[in-house]
């Protein structure tokens, strides 16, 4: 088959099945508002997993890095800004996590009910052969639902966001939700938006989103009991500066030369191709309300 096609026909059918993974408990609920309640339902586990035995092939893991922090798009540039927020200042600037890996980075989580916060969550992890496997995770992410202005479920305190001078942490970013999903191409043509850099497209990236808003994370369902969050191959997840909790609160930081560090996945929950560049890191100026950025240290 032509590789083109595998790839679009391949990214339909799991986008089909992102999308038919969750259950919400208003299914249970009967159609007649007027009937008694029946006390909440403990629902099986509905979520759909592969099996948890590894198949007879080789995986294709997931690769989780930061883009440079000081290469953010034209329209978020400068990439660093200081505003005044409430009565605080703050440190604005936009990051990008992205999947470099050979395979997604998904998560699918079920709990017992609409009530319960007992998710039970799981990597899965997809392979040559074209066959999944579910690996639980112990410990796991953490799901809470909106608390940022979107109407979903999100893993908390994913990234961290902090700032440092040598062999001193000093403050940590406010953004404590997220929610994987395909919204930025990594390389090349995007038809979702801009690009983040130039260059060939990651070869295993799909030509469109296999994970969207609409079907990951449990969009508008504050009652599901199953939940997907996910990344494919050459994809990235975008937060803007526009974003609620996008920035870090540096009240009382004295002028001076600081660190800046995005850490994806820095509680390592999940299991990847390589574990040592999750990190990007940029070196700046704070003088008063103005920033300048020194030197992108690290990143994609």
């Amino acid at each position: 088959m032509n590789r083109k096609i595998f790839l679009v026909v391949g990214a339909a059918l799991l986008a089909a099945g992102v999308a038919s993974c969750y259950t919400s408990s208003s299914e249970l609920s009967p159609e007649n508002e007027g009937a008694p309640k029946a006390p909440e339902k403990r629902v099986s586990l509905t979520v759909n997993l592969p099996p948890t035995k590894a198949p007879h092939s080789k995986p294709r893991m997931p690769d989780l890095v930061v883009l440079k922090l000081g290469q953010c798009v034209k329209t978020e540039r400068p990439c660093f800004r200081i505003e005044q927020r409430e009565g605080r200042r703050v440190l604005v600037f936009p990051a990008v996590t992205t999947n470099i890996g050979k395979g997604p980075i998904e998560v699918r989580a079920n709990r017992s009910s609409a009530s319960s916060s007992d998710w039970r969550p799981y990597q899965i992890v997809h392979y040559k052969n074209g066959k999944l496997q579910a690996r639980r995770m112990r410990p796991g992410p953490k799901f809470y639902f909106a608390g940022d202005g979107h109407n979903h479920w999100h893993m908390r305190d994913f990234d961290s966001y902090e700032v440092y001078v040598p062999g001193e942490k000093l403050v940590r970013g406010e953004k404590h939700g997220f929610c994987l999903q395909d919204n930025t191409i990594y390389r090349g043509p995007d038809r979702v938006g801009p690009a983040w850099s130039d260059g060939p497209r990651h070869p295993e990236a799909p030509d469109d989103p296999v994970y969207l808003p609409e079907t990951s994370c449990g969009e508008h369902h504050q009652d599901a009991t199953s939940i997907t969050h996910g990344m494919s191959p050459g994809w990235g997840d975008t937060y803007p500066i526009t974003l609620v909790d996008q920035h870090i609160d540096i009240t009382g930081l004295p002028d001076g030369i600081f660190t800046v560090k995005v850490e994806s996945d820095w509680q390592h929950l999940f299991d990847e191709s390589d574990e040592t560049n999750n990190a990007a890191v940029a070196k700046l100026r704070i003088q008063g309300n103005s920033v300048e950025l020194v030197e992108d240290k690290s990143g994609a």
